[in-house]
């Protein structure tokens, strides 16, 4: 059975279902999103990082100045909305709600008297804000290890949309498509051969006690999981760092971990023909185990939203 999608729209009346408004973002990627994980008291812990990378994104887009105080209201309006506290109720939401919250240009035509053409735009040419719910997924189990392996699918180097989530998405939908039975991730390689990111999370090595993630300057999503362990690897205890991370360091790794904002960390066990095992892989499976709890703990003792 499918699992229900509610899609909603906001205008400064308040959101509404209602068809979408032709937008830059259909026409051309030209927007952002942001995937929020709501517990079922609708509380987004991580909210306040996610606002962060959203705000970096409008800036390097070059949204209109109040984009982001106009999306702060929306938000807010959400969550004093009765039918989200109805739709949490309902028993597909135990795990909580998984919120998309999507921010695309108007389009051209709906930007005033001096109408743009093509790709160029107005310089305040307002958003349009659309979410869709679904129920969050369950928490992923660290005790079971992911397989994966190397994506055929190339990152692009653009140093300019390199950390934010923006709309166009084509290399994650390709590189979807080339999963091969059995994998739940597949890492993707920039286009001089190092490791970027998975196709739907960001990774880490284990070395020597030190967990490495991949320099995202030129390409990849600063995921905001990858940033609250940054955040949190003091008080966890954890080395964390970045680096160039090609092939072979990848495979001499003692073992691989996965980030994402709707499943948390992950272990790797099988990439293609090679298998994370021994010592090395027991202390990523500990280490993946300690980072869930953390981060799940986050969620179950949230007293309120960030924002």
């Amino acid at each position: 059975m499918a699992e229900p999608v509610v899609r909603w729209y906001w205008q400064e009346t308040g959101w509404q279902q209602q068809p979408p408004v032709p937008d830059r973002g259909a026409e051309f990627g030209d927007g952002l999103f942001e995937t929020i994980r709501l517990n079922r008291d609708l509380q987004a812990p991580l909210l306040a990082l996610h606002w962060q990378r959203l705000l970096r994104g409008l800036v390097q887009l070059d949204f209109p100045i109040d984009t982001f105080q106009r999306c702060q209201q929306a938000w807010h309006d959400l969550m004093d909305l009765s039918a989200l506290q109805q739709l949490a109720e309902q028993p597909a939401y135990a795990d909580g709600v998984q919120l998309k919250l999507l921010i695309s240009r108007c389009a051209n035509d709906l930007a005033g008297s001096n109408i743009a053409r093509g790709y160029a735009k107005q310089p305040q040419q307002p958003a349009n804000f659309t979410v869709l719910l679904r129920p969050a997924p369950v928490w992923l189990s660290p005790e079971q290890p992911v397989t994966a392996g190397i994506n055929p699918v190339r990152l692009a180097s653009q140093p300019l949309l390199a950390g934010i989530k923006h709309l166009n998405r084509l290399e994650q939908v390709l590189a979807r498509a080339q999963f091969q039975p059995g994998w739940q991730e597949s890492l993707m390689l920039s286009s001089d051969g190092d490791v970027v990111e998975g196709c739907m999370s960001n990774l880490y090595l284990l070395e020597d006690q030190t967990l490495v993630t991949p320099l995202l300057e030129v390409a990849g999503v600063n995921g905001v999981v990858r940033r609250w362990l940054f955040n949190e690897a003091a008080a966890l205890g954890v080395r964390v760092t970045e680096g160039q991370i090609d092939l072979p360091r990848l495979y001499r790794a003692d073992g691989l971990l996965f980030s994402n904002t709707l499943n948390g960390f992950s272990v790797c066990g099988q990439l293609d023909q090679h298998t994370f095992s021994g010592p090395g892989q027991v202390a990523t499976q500990l280490l993946c185990q300690r980072l869930q709890h953390r981060l799940q703990s986050v969620f179950v003792n949230a007293s309120g939203n960030i924002a």
